[in-house]
């Protein structure tokens, strides 16, 4: 007589059920992963543009005469963020800060001007902010007889 244990083949019920909830499981944690990279990707987009955004703002206004500068003064300014054909760009907010730092040696507080722009980036639900990006840049004023030369 044959035994039945030599020609049971296949898996039980009880196996079968147990591989598919481990193969469920790991399917479920692989999409949680996916989901939280593809979030974190998109912030990182949002977050280069900002600095785009901002980089472009701040060369417009260092290719501006120093004169043609925003005066100095200790509330931030809202600044627009258009696109190439005037349009607003959405999902950003910007403010620029123009301060004028007194260093030795300088003649007048006017002669540098630090211009702070800071861009927010904004959440499309609520409005909240996101992420923040802060650029600084220095102009100076160099008038015809006030250059000095360092040792």
């Amino acid at each position: 007589m044959l035994n039945m244990a030599q020609h049971q083949r296949g898996l039980t019920l009880i196996e079968l059920i147990a591989a598919i909830v481990i193969l469920g499981g790991a399917m479920v944690s692989m999409a949680a992963v996916m989901q939280a990279n593809a979030h974190s990707s998109a912030n990182a987009t949002r977050h280069t543009q900002a600095v785009a955004l901002a980089r472009g703002v701040l060369t417009r206004l260092e290719s501006l005469p120093f004169a043609n500068l925003p005066a100095c003064d200790p509330t931030p300014v809202v600044q627009a963020l258009n696109d190439g054909a005037g349009n607003a760009i959405p999902g950003y907010s910007a403010s620029l800060l123009v301060s004028c730092p007194t260093w030795p040696n300088v003649a007048t507080a006017n002669d540098i001007k630090q211009l702070t722009l800071t861009v927010n980036i904004l959440a499309a639900d609520d409005g909240g902010t996101l992420g923040r990006v802060q650029l600084d840049s220095y102009r100076a004023n160099y008038p015809a007889g006030k250059v000095t030369r360092l040792p």
